[in-house]
């Protein structure tokens, strides 16, 4: 899979929407999802999982080192569009805990917001 097209980003406002363009989330994406941290200085992410169906342990992984440098930066993090399957093991394995899980765009934009 290539890794330049693995999702693609807009700016709305002060958020920064990551919108996944497969069904799963690759586990290249990893550099490009933390260099729009630290390489280009966003801090307010917003990522757009409504095409996503399936994602591996090693992407759980980057989201939450994902979340780690959102944090460190003075920044936040939200996720929405989960579908049913993905939400549960999100429940199961506690990341509900640690990662913002939102139903739309709008309230994952309003919760990096406040």
């Amino acid at each position: 899979m290539s890794t330049d097209a693995l999702y693609h980003v807009n700016d709305d406002g002060p958020a920064t929407i990551v919108h996944f363009d497969y069904p799963r989330v690759a586990d290249e994406a990893r550099s490009q999802l933390y260099g729009l941290v630290e390489g280009q200085g966003k801090t307010h992410l917003v990522l757009d999982f409504s095409s996503v169906v399936v994602i591996s342990s090693m992407a759980l992984g980057i989201l939450v080192t994902l979340q780690r440098k959102v944090v460190a930066a003075g920044g936040k993090l939200a996720l929405f569009g989960l579908d049913p399957n993905l939400r549960y093991l999100f429940q199961i394995t506690q990341l509900d805990r640690v990662l913002t899980l939102c139903e739309t765009k709008d309230e994952a934009v309003a919760a990096i917001s406040g």
